[in-house]
């Protein structure tokens, strides 16, 4: 028995819900299943069911077997405290919750097992992926699950940037500040920029954006960088303003090694990055957000400005390249930080308001950008799936991760949907 498959059979209500009785003889009534929680915690949040004439609210908790209840340390978890219900498929020992006996259902006698073993014949360990004739034939299935996908991972990102919006005291502004610098720095280099984000918020760069080489010290001296950058009449000049701002605002340095350059593109190094952000922030100035998806055009002419010619045989302070380069961002760059910070920040600020225009034009944007070229995509392409934008892109990154890679096959509609063909 799987407990994941203790889960499908709760949420899709493949119980025989007038005759369920509890281990110690009391009958149970179940009024509502409550949520499938996918973070940390109880496994269903919000159920509610009657027991012994009285109807308890609260949360589910599901094992194979009871003794995982402490097996798991959830005895030390007061998260677990307001578990109502335990669901097992074989109780071998009583639980104890501040010391009194837990309610636990048994399924042993309940469940389909021959449901069960055409769940273990469908979803076998030795498949890569057991739905993929179904991604060539049923492209409708397909569109629901990369909706469910997509959802999955806007709404997991929302929760992360609440935590961004308390500290910011609630403004959006900082919140959008925040998503910029992350998407500038990619992959490789997000965690440093987040931490340049909190050491320079938008209001101490928006005082100094009447000069650009102002904002470019701010930057590139908080990041740690310029120590490192030799003299050159540009560089030389950035050094001058940065100890005068650095005075001016008690700022302090990122230590250089919490940027990585290995494994990253020379045109991704964060040096040239750090630039390209600080140009785009005093053409910006945090002023204007699209609020039509064919509205990105007009940023999309912030990022076009007068970078320093350094930087076009550049893309570090350490060495100069002998060909020179484009030193603006690129459309593909672009389109990363319209997914990364644009599109987020409306989801993020349309679920916090409740709305709906927003949440619609986070969906635009990805709609109408192109669809990201990774190795991940390139998969969902040899598998027969149609991408036509990022809004497709974002929804199989997710789906990958969050569903296939870790096997979720019950959580996922196309599985679902399988497993009740062959039931």
């Amino acid at each position: 028995m799987k407990e994941e498959y203790i889960h499908y059979v709760w949420e899709s209500k493949r119980l025989p819900v007038q005759k369920l009785v509890l281990v110690d003889g009391n009958p149970l009534e179940i009024l509502e299943f409550g949520q499938l929680n996918h973070d940390t915690g109880p496994d269903f949040f919000n159920a509610k069911l009657r027991l012994e004439e009285l109807i308890w609210s609260g949360n589910v908790e599901m094992h194979v077997n009871s003794s995982d209840w402490y097996k798991h340390g959830h005895q030390h978890d007061p998260t677990y405290n307001n578990v109502i219900l335990h669901v097992v498929y074989n109780y071998d020992e009583a639980v104890f919750v501040n010391g009194r006996e837990l309610p636990t259902l048994e399924l042993r006698a309940y469940l389909d097992l021959d449901h069960f073993k055409n769940f273990q014949y469908v979803f076998k360990k030795d498949e890569v992926l057991p739905c993929q004739p179904q991604l060539k034939q049923n492209k409708l299935l397909v569109f629901q699950q990369v909706s469910v996908a997509f959802s999955h991972r806007f709404d997991r990102k929302f929760k992360e940037l609440n935590q961004v919006f308390e500290n910011a005291n609630q403004d959006y502004k900082q919140v959008l500040h925040y998503l910029l610098f992350q998407s500038f720095g990619g992959r490789v280099n997000k965690l440093p920029f987040q931490q340049l984000s909190q050491i320079l918020s938008y209001q101490l760069l928006l005082r100094e954006a009447w000069d650009i080489q102002r904002v470019e010290a701010l930057m590139l001296g908080s990041s740690g960088l310029l120590s490192s950058a030799a003299n050159h009449p540009y560089t030389d000049r950035l050094k001058e303003h940065w100890y005068f701002l650095k005075q001016k605002y008690g700022l302090i340095e990122m230590h250089p090694s919490a940027w990585r350059f290995s494994g990253v593109r020379p045109s991704s190094f964060p040096n040239l990055k750090i630039v390209q952000l600080a140009h785009f922030i005093v053409q910006w100035k945090y002023e204007f957000l699209p609020f039509q998806s064919n509205n990105l055009n007009q940023l999309r002419e912030k990022f076009k400005s007068n970078i320093s010619p350094f930087w076009r045989n550049h893309y570090s302070f350490k060495s100069r390249t002998l060909k020179k380069h484009e030193a603006h961002l690129s459309e593909k760059a672009q389109n990363v930080i319209f997914i990364n910070a644009f599109a987020l920040f409306f989801w993020f600020r349309g679920k916090q308001k409740g709305k709906d225009r927003d949440l619609q034009m986070a969906m635009d944007i990805l709609l109408q950008l192109p669809p990201e070229e990774n190795a991940i995509v390139e998969k969902w392409k040899k598998r027969g799936v149609d991408i036509e934008s990022a809004f497709d892109t974002q929804a199989l990154l997710e789906q990958n991760q969050f569903f296939c890679s870790i096997r979720k096959c019950l959580h996922c509609k196309i599985g679902n949907f399988m497993l009740s063909n062959k039931s």
